[in-house]
């Protein structure tokens, strides 16, 4: 009660005011109700589906590491999980480990791998290199069967 009398007080305050922020705020809470349901509106069916018979062409065992962590995350992409530009290959394996627990511990082995190739400066093998690609045709079945 003495906040009111105070800013009743003050030359700022007015019911005019008070109207004007009110309206602002629903105003901001209807767009982003209409952007949530207009996101979820898209049906997985219409989104783009990457390549799932995609070769690798990698020159050597560290950039095939690579592209197989990249295709995964475009394949997950696919399939309805979000990934902000923002995540880092942990967040992506958290998020995965919530939204598709059937892909998690491949996603997690391949993350491993990409981290390494990506941010190590040792020598990747050729059998990190195909462990890499057999993660990921985990995830390219697992959405094989998502959208049959």
């Amino acid at each position: 009660m003495q906040i009111q009398n105070v800013l009743s007080n003050t030359p700022y305050y007015s019911t005019s005011a008070n109207a004007l922020v009110l309206l602002a705020s629903l105003g901001a809470l209807a767009f982003v109700l209409l952007k949530m349901r207009r996101d979820r509106s898209t049906p997985p069916s219409l989104q783009p589906r990457p390549s799932l018979s995609a070769e690798l062409f990698a020159d050597s065992p560290r950039e095939a590491v690579i592209q197989c962590y990249g295709l995964a995350c475009r394949t997950l992409q696919a399939t309805g999980l979000r990934i902000p530009e923002s995540d880092t290959p942990f967040d992506i394996c958290s998020r995965t480990q919530l939204m598709r627990p059937r892909v998690a511990d491949s996603l997690r082995k391949l993350t491993v791998l990409f981290e390494e190739a990506k941010f190590s400066l040792h020598a990747i093998t050729q059998r990190e290199a195909e462990e890499a690609n057999e993660c990921w045709d985990a995830i390219r079945s697992n959405a094989r069967s998502i959208w049959e």
